[in-house]
């Protein structure tokens, strides 16, 4: 009996061991890692180098979701959804935010979260639509655009970034 409280104070102390350096993993490995952003300014505009005097590449909207990956500076370096690269100032970044835009050429906007569901007033965007992120029902991501409308829409017409980390032993 005593062999076998010992035996499993050792794999409790094993497995304490294991969450820890597993722990220490992922954040070892967040540092190094991409980390998704959403615009919060109504018109940012994002740059092919990190200063104002470089050629503009894009001007995106509220809500627009990007992928940071290097920050110099005030001026971080992101990806859109077509893994184009720009660089925007970090006053425009939101990093505690979720969002999301239309990757397909269409989406449709639902009331609820339903392929049955009847359409929304506004049924439709194009690609480039941004949203922020409200909720999710399953594969149906509840957004809200920036007039505050809310809508249901599908996951397989929406890009959102999200972190991701990878962890070794």
């Amino acid at each position: 009996m005593e062999s076998f409280v010992k035996l499993k104070s050792v794999r409790k102390s094993v497995l304490a061991n294991c969450i820890l350096i597993g722990l220490m993993g992922i954040h070892a490995g967040a540092a190094e890692s991409n980390w998704p952003v959403c615009v919060r300014s109504g018109k940012a505009p994002m740059y092919r180098q990190p200063a104002r005097k470089s050629a503009l590449s894009w001007v995106v909207g509220e809500n627009m979701p990007l992928m940071a990956t290097t920050q110099k500076g005030s001026w971080v370096k992101v990806i859109d959804l077509d893994g184009e690269h720009h660089w925007i100032e970090k006053k425009h970044l939101q990093y505690k935010s979720s969002c999301a835009v239309v990757k397909a050429g269409k989406a449709f906007l639902r009331v609820s979260p339903s392929q049955k569901a009847r359409l929304a007033e506004l049924s439709t965007v194009e690609k480039y639509s941004s949203f922020k992120k409200i909720d999710r029902d399953g594969a149906w991501v509840h957004v809200q655009d920036e007039f505050q409308g809310k809508y249901w829409v599908h996951e397989n017409v929406l890009w959102i970034p999200v972190m991701r980390t990878r962890v070794t032993f």
